[in-house]
């Protein structure tokens, strides 16, 4: 009786591990799918054509009703939502996971993205993460950022600085740190980053990150 009540007992304790196992498993494609989302959802801010570009027009879309225009504002709010209750919840990971992304889906050149079947998912998850960085302003995340910069691809690097005007840019907690890497860009990375060749100005990075946030007038992630 002693050594079948050991073998039910080990045979319970096996089933509750593999539903942990299981339930681990879930919640980690769960928290995946959300960010990719969510990340989807902030690149509306990018690539969404009815996506209003400032404030003015925002009011006026809520003024006039747009439901064009309110149906991608309300979708990139929802995204931004989610983003900011996954950095609440778990602030390390959700930046790892969103330098991860970026480092990854940004890897693509731009006209590989363009004419690829799947360019708009990659381009999606690629331009919304580096836009969710906004959210990560504080100055340990920052360095986190940065330091991971530092070892970035030249493709990678010019979706980061080349390819839109990101609102992270002016929401450094020290811009001072971004000047410098971009000082520090060694020259031939800056002719790779160049899109068309020839045309990438290290001053043009230099300039978005010595305007300050309150100079700005508020446009994407920031309505």
């Amino acid at each position: 009786m002693h050594i079948s009540r050991i073998i039910i007992l080990c045979f319970i304790f096996l089933i509750l591990s593999i539903c942990s196992c299981n339930r681990h498993q879930a919640n980690s494609d769960n928290y995946t799918s959300s960010l990719k989302t969510a990340y989807q959802a902030l690149w509306m801010t990018k690539g969404g054509l009815e996506y209003p570009p400032r404030q003015e027009i925002l009011d006026i879309c809520k003024q006039g009703k747009d439901p064009g225009c309110l149906k991608v504002y309300k979708h990139v709010q929802e995204g931004k939502e989610t983003l900011l209750s996954k950095i609440a919840s778990d602030p390390e990971r959700t930046l790892a996971f969103t330098l991860d992304t970026i480092c990854t889906q940004c890897e693509y050149g731009i006209d590989e993205v363009a004419n690829e079947k799947k360019g708009l998912e990659i381009e999606g998850e690629c331009l919304g993460a580096i836009t969710s960085l906004y959210f990560f302003n504080k100055d340990h995340q920052d360095k986190v950022i940065l330091d991971r910069f530092k070892n970035a691809s030249p493709k990678v690097l010019t979706w980061v600085f080349a390819t839109s005007r990101f609102e992270w840019f002016y929401n450094r907690p020290n811009p001072d740190r971004w000047i410098e890497f971009s000082n520090n860009i060694p020259d031939d990375i800056i002719k790779e980053m160049a899109r068309p060749p020839g045309e990438m100005q290290r001053e043009f990075i230099i300039e978005e990150f010595e305007k300050k946030i309150d100079d700005i007038e508020k446009f994407g992630v920031m309505l």
